[in-house]
């Protein structure tokens, strides 16, 4: 059964692209709906990704369709939702996919169509990261975090399944009452062209290819680092992290994609680390390749509660990988010391490190772990098997 899937809106573009893409692979039509804050009138185009895995990949043209913000109801004074369901229509789908923040608008054009609409929300229940609000005076987002988990259980009830990169957030919405939801582990994607991933992201603080090369060995680690983020001081600890043990091995460099000079606190602290470079955002894949390909291990402090991406990236070039033990909540079927290295003291990352980076043997072994783990819980085949097995299910009730 080859079906027509739209994804509305899902956020998370290397996610959404990757599915969309893995799905294109098996015969279905798959295309993306996305708000262009620069666009007025409605543009159809494709991106070319590449999904399987740094040493084996396949290059997918996924559909796209950019809509200005007020058609898929994302501005207050007006919406369009007419002209999202004209959008739809003309594109003939058996399936809805939204995301959160585009549900109510996706919900109508479903209702109006009479087909089946699925929630994808990638980041789970934001309750479960209350504690991190409070301490960085994020006091709007922490009385908005229970509106948002009433809101988040309400599509849920009314969605025809619930698909989720969170395992906690699965369990919890089954208590609840919400029976048709489930933990779909995304695939993940690079997109061709060098810098389209760059229109995702923020437009300041990113690194062209000719300032980001290294040529020394290094380790290397992703932190995001944004002072205007209510998770700033908790990224900032897991730089602090990384700060600690770059000290204790001043013969190995460290490079820290996402955090730059200017982002961070008590600069003079980190001028003073030589083997410490902090790189700013990459936004060009070309360059992010060489970054990861050309890196002894990837290090990352991990500390905010749900599923991350930065992982997935190092499993999807077959790093070894050494993180803190909250990950384990939130992967599925992590063997510690097998499939990762968990530290969460300086001095045990500093052991664990050191070990990797001077045995070939051992990096080797944990490079080789990374890219089984990928391909068992990760890989485009099984993302559109778990994806498929969701769309047979929901096509079968709406008959």
């Amino acid at each position: 059964m080859k079906l027509t899937v739209v994804y509305v809106d899902i956020g998370e573009a290397r996610k959404v692209y990757g599915s969309a893409a893995a799905l294109s692979l098996k015969g279905h039509q798959a295309c993306v709906i996305k708000p262009d804050n620069n666009l007025g009138s409605i543009k159809s185009g494709c991106k070319e990704v590449e999904i399987g895995t740094d040493l084996k990949t396949k290059r997918v043209k996924v559909k796209t369709i950019d809509v200005p913000k007020d058609v898929l109801g994302k501005t207050e004074l007006h919406t369009s939702p007419k002209q999202f369901l004209s959008v739809v229509r003309s594109l003939d789908p058996e399936v809805l996919i939204a995301g959160r923040h585009s549900w109510f608008v996706a919900k109508s054009a479903a209702k109006k169509l009479d087909i089946p609409l699925l929630l994808w929300d990638p980041s789970g229940y934001s309750i479960f990261k209350l504690f991190l609000y409070l301490p960085s005076r994020a006091y709007l987002r922490s009385l908005m975090t229970p509106i948002g988990f009433v809101h988040l259980t309400y599509i849920a009830r009314h969605s025809s399944y619930v698909m989720t990169n969170d395992m906690v957030t699965a369990r919890v919405m089954k208590r609840l009452g919400i029976k048709h939801v489930e933990t779909i582990w995304p695939t993940y994607t690079r997109f061709v062209k060098k810098d389209a991933y760059a229109e995702f992201l923020p437009q300041t603080d990113c690194v062209h290819t000719d300032k980001a090369r290294c040529s020394n060995p290094y380790i290397l680690s992703l932190i995001v680092l944004d002072s205007k983020s209510p998770v700033y001081k908790t990224e900032l600890r897991s730089l602090k992290f990384v700060r600690s043990v770059a000290l204790a091995m001043p013969d190995t460099d460290f490079v820290v994609i996402g955090a730059s000079n200017e982002a961070i606190q008590n600069r003079l602290d980190y001028a003073e680390v030589k083997n410490l470079r902090l790189i700013g955002l990459v936004y060009d894949d070309v360059q992010m390749s060489e970054l990861y390909r050309n890196a002894l291990c990837f290090f990352y402090p991990y500390r905010i509660p749900g599923f991350s991406n930065r992982l997935m990236d190092a499993f999807f070039y077959g790093k070894a990988i050494v993180t803190t033990s909250l990950t384990n909540k939130y992967y599925n079927d992590f063997v510690p010391n097998r499939d990762v290295v968990f530290a969460d003291t300086p001095d045990v990352a500093v052991e664990a490190l050191k070990k990797i980076s001077s045995s070939e043997y051992c990096r080797r072994k944990f490079e080789d772990a990374s890219h089984l783990y990928y391909l068992t819980h990760y890989s485009p085949e099984k993302h559109a098997k778990a994806v498929e097995r969701v769309l047979r299910w929901v096509a079968c009730k709406t008959r």
